[in-house]
């Protein structure tokens, strides 16, 4: 139900303005490995990823200074997989912030 109620809210149109955002899309499909270890199917996984990349577009529109990188290399847990795409998204956000 949780999930449903959060496909939802991201429905809803959002509006940050110029407040600076960054998007990180972990594009990286997951391993048969991964996808066993989690137990989820191939179907299950294609439609995440399918929705996945509907959200991250969707996310764009919320900011006029809106950034997007999609990270190839990583998977859901970007904070795993690339902690350098993180740190380097945290510090343009800051600096788009203060330039404006």
């Amino acid at each position: 139900m949780a999930l449903d109620e959060t496909f939802s809210a991201i429905g809803e149109r959002h509006d940050l303005g110029s407040t600076p955002l960054y998007v990180l899309d972990a594009a990286r499909f997951p391993t048969d490995q991964e996808r066993r270890a989690q137990n989820v199917s191939l179907e299950v996984a294609r439609k995440f990823q399918e929705v996945s990349a509907e959200m991250q577009r969707d996310f764009m529109t919320w900011s006029t200074r809106s950034t997007f990188e999609e990270l190839t290399d990583s998977g859901h847990c970007v904070q795993c997989d690339r902690p350098d795409a993180i740190v380097a998204a945290v510090r343009a956000v800051i600096e788009t912030a203060r330039t404006n």
